[in-house]
């Protein structure tokens, strides 16, 4: 039997989540992430922890929050620490239940860079006294959660029954976007991933622009770039389920006004339960992204890439109604939400 090979070009800004899309992806199709790599990932995971917390104590002092009189040694501790010890540990576990550290991530969230979030630095806390141990041996799960930024080109190929993929995967920065050029021959899908989450967050590179303003300028580049405008085009919009939290309490329209017009053509001036706000929330960016889609076929997908059975759903529609079917197309737009 024949092998079909799929030749797929995975692209977003910093922080979209696609590096955690590909580990998912290996940890369905590749039988798991391999022992030797996983431990690749020890002081990366230990890293994180540390660098975290070290941004959440100095965002009290960025924004005036008090720290506790019996807090300050543990302060003082992880800000001066190189590595996770037990006692940094200790200190690391007392600061995340106090106060002054919740008001930092109810308030400031955005303009602190934290590595991985909100979610991926609760989710480092959580397990520091294992990442601490010396023993520690990363879980595949530890590494999906990994934040480690991606330079470069990374390729990943995987075969399904009688179809090989090939992803390539660019880094989101700014500074690796140079580099796409060569990357676009032979290209039979074009992947892009948005974190719908970061409505209200900047830049890291320049602490002024907002994040998703920057992924929609970058979407509409890359599908109107001459070498992929004949390219079908799945649109991964990544981390709902911090978006399904933040929609509720940090309004839309403070970021996208324009989001009030979209409620009211839809009929809602009055209150809105979270579950809808949540859809119509979806809804309007899908209507966003379509606006700046230059390409042939645009197909819209919500995603959590940190769920592994989410991650598995998302990859089938692509196998099934992109690569399989929508190829097939040409000549008009087509957007198939």
């Amino acid at each position: 039997m024949s092998t079909f090979q799929h030749r797929m070009l995975q692209q977003g800004t910093r922080d979209a989540g696609k590096s955690t899309f590909i580990r998912q992806l290996r940890n369905i199709y590749e039988a798991g992430i391999p022992r030797q790599e996983r431990q690749k990932f020890t002081n990366i995971l230990r890293d994180n922890c540390l660098t975290g917390m070290q941004k959440l104590v100095s965002g009290c002092s960025q924004f005036d929050i008090a720290i506790p009189d019996e807090l300050q040694t543990c302060a003082f501790d992880v800000l001066n620490a190189e590595e996770l010890t037990a006692d940094v540990t200790q200190a690391i576990i007392n600061l995340w239940q106090s106060d002054c550290i919740k008001q930092v991530l109810n308030n400031n969230h955005k303009t602190l860079q934290i590595p991985g979030g909100i979610s991926g630095v609760t989710y480092y806390v959580q397990n520091a006294q294992r990442f601490a141990e010396d023993d520690y041996e990363p879980t595949a799960e530890d590494v999906i959660r990994a934040k480690l930024r991606t330079t470069g080109i990374t390729e990943m190929s995987f075969q399904v029954g009688n179809q090989e993929y090939n992803l390539i995967d660019i880094g989101g920065q700014r500074s690796e976007r140079r580099k796409w050029l060569h990357c676009f021959e032979n290209v039979n899908i074009i992947i892009y991933m948005i974190a719908i989450n970061e409505y209200d967050m900047v830049l890291e590179e320049d602490g002024i622009t907002n994040r998703l303003h920057e992924a929609f300028k970058l979407f509409e580049l890359l599908t109107s770039t001459h070498w992929l405008r004949n390219i079908p085009c799945v649109l991964i919009m990544n981390k709902t389920d911090l978006f399904k939290e933040e929609i509720m309490s940090r309004p839309l329209e403070e970021h996208f006004p324009d989001y009030s017009d979209f409620l009211k053509e839809n009929g809602k001036d009055g209150p809105i339960n979270p579950e809808e706000h949540y859809k119509l929330g979806i809804e309007f960016m899908k209507q966003r992204c379509s606006k700046y889609f230059e390409g042939c076929t645009l197909y819209a997908i919500e995603s959590c890439a940190i769920d592994k059975e989410d991650c598995d759903k998302v990859f089938k529609i692509i196998r099934r109604e992109m690569i399989e079917k929508a190829l097939s197309l040409s000549g008009f737009n087509q957007y198939i939400f």
